[in-house]
């Protein structure tokens, strides 16, 4: 698999597979993980996504409510030049 077909957010997706045993302590919160990293779990959907744009900025981070079920759900954003 290239790079390009590599579905988007895989890595941080395996990480949060990878954590969530340690993860389901904080059921129905929010961690926030960039690569292999969990950047921070939080008891708000804001709260996750203000941790995420603090540390990374632009660059693209996940934020998943912890939960024994997956539920999955994509947002984007567009940016454009002004």
């Amino acid at each position: 698999m290239t790079e390009a077909t590599k579905p988007q957010f895989a890595r941080e997706l395996a990480t949060f597979a990878r954590k969530k045993e340690e993860l389901k302590s904080q059921e129905g919160k929010y961690a926030v993980i960039s690569g292999d990293d969990v950047l921070g779990v939080f008891a708000s959907y804001t709260d996750a996504l203000e941790c995420g744009y603090n540390q990374k900025g632009l660059e693209p981070f996940l934020v998943k409510q912890i939960s024994p079920i997956d539920i999955v759900a994509n947002f984007t954003r567009t940016l454009e030049a002004a």
